[in-house]
């Protein structure tokens, strides 16, 4: 998947979901696709318990932080356990930065 998306893009794709997966590991990977417009039109990211860690959300965070999450209205992170302060921060400044004003 992360392949074609680098590649091509997927700007149809409005929902991203892989809950109870371990497609939370490949959130960098994510948001390197988000950080290069490769998915411009997301509106709903839902990775609830799917291995998410710090890492992922800082950048998930930067991807924010450099305006690719203005469409995204939903977000779903939950019963991640290896989500630490480090990722929390990391996410939350790129967020503070105006990185995601359609979110509900």
């Amino acid at each position: 998947l992360m392949r074609g998306v680098s590649n091509r893009g997927l700007v149809v794709l409005l929902h991203l979901q892989a809950n109870q997966t371990r497609g939370g590991e490949g959130l960098v990977s994510v948001a390197s696709a988000l950080r290069l417009w490769r998915m411009p039109n997301l509106r709903h990211l839902s990775l609830r318990d799917s291995g998410v860690a710090d890492e992922g959300m800082c950048a998930l965070g930067q991807a924010a932080s450099e305006g690719r999450l203005q469409k995204l209205q939903s977000l779903d992170v939950g019963h991640n356990p290896l989500i630490g302060k480090m990722g929390m921060k990391g996410f939350m400044a790129g967020v503070s930065e105006g990185g995601l004003p359609g979110l509900k």
